[in-house]
């Protein structure tokens, strides 16, 4: 008996990398958060110089990036006609980063494709904004209700550890969302885990059910 990820996949899933789709789908999370985003967040709507994406009640500028690589994004952008290519390069970015991190072969971290796709995006943020990385696919197991993957480091974690070792990062905070496969829920996550701060939250959905659902299911 074993378990497998299945993803349920609306026709309109190239619609999901637009920004101004993700970033409406974003700036709900944020509101609805309690913990990893305390405060009330709005959509910046004019942004023909650079302007960040959303802004808080004290002012404070976030930055959304969406976490594919360009071919990605490419492939997603036409829906149905380039799903499993779509898949199969997510899976291999995942591979690729697991098979080194389980190796403990830190020195070729900075090679994977996940390294060089969070420091692409941290260096476009500015140093006066924080980051919030949005990759809208189960990219680590999670769960609300399981302490060792709620609170264990992972592929996430270990890669964005050794960006801050390698490079400085001149921004407010360094954030990124996604779904739960597992729980079928969406994850926010401060990835600068600040002591005695609860560093992770689990939302509903929303309305990237509308593009895209993910579930884990036993299998014989």
């Amino acid at each position: 008996m074993g378990f497998n990820y299945y993803a349920s996949i609306n026709g309109n899933i190239g619609q999901l990398i637009k920004a101004k789709n993700y970033e409406k789908i974003l700036c709900n999370y944020l509101n609805e958060s309690q913990y990893i985003f305390p405060e009330h967040y709005e959509q910046v709507k004019v942004q023909s110089n650079n302007e960040c994406d959303f802004i808080d009640e004290h002012g404070r500028k976030f930055d959304a990036k969406l976490l594919f690589e360009e071919i990605q994004c490419k492939l997603l952008s036409k829906g149905f006609l380039n799903l499993e290519a779509w898949l199969l390069s997510v899976l291999s970015e995942i591979y690729e980063s697991s098979n080194i991190l389980m190796k403990n072969n830190r020195a070729k971290i900075e090679h994977t494709a996940l390294y060089q796709e969070i420091l692409r995006r941290l260096n476009s943020v500015k140093c006066d904004e924080a980051a919030i990385l949005f990759m809208p696919f189960p990219f680590v197991p999670e769960s609300e209700n399981s302490v060792h993957l709620r609170d264990a480091s992972d592929i996430l974690s270990i890669t964005y550890d050794a960006i801050k070792e390698d490079v400085a990062i001149h921004n407010m905070g360094t954030y990124i969302i996604y779904p739960s496969a597992i729980d079928r829920k969406i994850v926010l996550r401060d990835l600068d885990e600040q002591p005695n701060k609860q560093h992770k939250e689990y939302l509903p959905l929303g309305e990237l059910d509308q593009y895209i659902t993910y579930s884990l299911r036993l299998s014989e």
